[in-house]
């Protein structure tokens, strides 16, 4: 369902942790790939299958991952969420043994609940919401599995390194509660105004929201609505914040998927809104379309094209900002392709 780089064995090498489901009766978990060193990254061989973190087998459909320091120990921790029932998978982190010597053996990794009854942990982005100096936790919680009653923007205090209250459940904060979203959609943040307070942003159907940051986290988040155009209007998952076109302000990256399985010509499935102003209150965004759907039909109500994430990037070193991102596409007459896009910014 997802993978992540990081060095997990404090050998200075990237190692690969995935994050599996239980879709097909398979073992649900969360299992490592040993990365050889840097001479050696581009021979299958010398990448050693460590097997599932014990703790993880069978205990919810993982399908997102990441790796971060969370406790401040120095060494490489894994964040992991998903969806499910039964069990709920909910948003974990993974603490890695202190003694390097032991990171190899998984049983001694340690599985910490960030919120354990969490509908969907997908999607989730780390940031100094509150800005205290840690990393904090957003995302959006929607998914099969999550009733539209209760579809929320969420955000986690991380209670701090050497803290204990780290070890156990996050203080958890609502945004944002509607049933207006879809499944999957991604929560981004970025500090627009300069504060080391940020925001949060999300794309529904037909707006685009960016939750501004109260400063004071008792204070409620002050909504503010982009509509998007009509050809941006369509369901949606990926939203990214960067500066394409090198004016200083940030603009804002988004991309479509299929409506049961169909995806229109005339519908942007990738695209950037451009910021012109000088505040995010009154702002105008100006759309430009980056690739337009490709009009097929897919394989039933769940496969089309479908962009599921993607990320900002100077690919080509040439000083500007690229889209690197993934897309499944499952036609209805047969064909399927799974691939890694470049998109290379032609603005400058």
């Amino acid at each position: 369902e997802s993978a992540a780089f990081g060095d997990l064995d404090g050998d200075g090498n990237y190692d690969v942790v995935v994050a599996h489901g239980e879709e097909f009766f398979a073992d649900s978990g969360v299992s490592i790939i040993w990365g050889p060193n840097k001479g050696q990254v581009k021979y299958p061989n010398a990448w050693k299958t460590g097997g599932c973190i014990p703790s993880t087998i069978n205990k919810g459909h993982f399908h997102y991952i990441k790796t971060k320091d969370i406790n401040g120990d120095n060494s490489t921790d894994i964040i992991v969420g998903g969806r499910g029932r039964y069990p709920k998978a909910g948003l974990k982190w993974i603490e890695s043994p202190v003694n390097v010597s032991h990171r190899r053996d998984l049983s001694k990794w340690v599985v910490h609940e960030i919120d354990a009854e969490i509908e969907s942990g997908h999607g989730f982005v780390f940031g100094d919401i509150d800005s205290d100096g840690d990393e904090d936790i957003a995302l959006c919680n929607t998914d099969w599995d999550t009733p539209e009653s209760e579809e929320k923007i969420i955000w986690y205090q991380n209670p701090g390194s050497n803290n204990s209250e780290q070890l156990v459940e996050w203080p958890k904060n609502i945004i944002y509660q509607s049933s207006e979203f879809y499944t999957k959609e991604q929560v981004e943040l970025a500090d627009f105004n300069e504060d080391n307070y940020p925001e949060i942003l999300i794309q529904t159907q037909t707006h685009i929201y960016i939750f501004k940051n109260p400063v004071l986290m008792n204070n409620s988040w002050e909504r503010i609505s982009i509509e998007k155009p009509p050809t941006l209007q369509w369901r949606c998952r990926t939203l990214k914040v960067g500066d394409l076109n090198n004016d200083g302000t940030l603009d804002l990256i988004g991309m479509l998927i299929h409506l049961e399985g169909y995806f229109p010509i005339h519908k942007a499935a990738v695209f950037w809104m451009e910021y012109i102003g000088t505040s995010i209150e009154n702002a105008t965004w100006i759309s430009h379309v980056i690739k337009w759907g490709d009009g097929f039909l897919g394989i039933g109500t769940y496969n089309g094209e479908k962009w599921d994430q993607c990320f900002l990037i100077d690919l080509d070193r040439d000083g500007d900002k690229d889209i690197i991102a993934n897309c499944e596409e499952f036609h209805s007459l047969g064909f399927v392709f799974i691939a890694v896009v470049w998109f290379e910014n032609p603005l400058l």
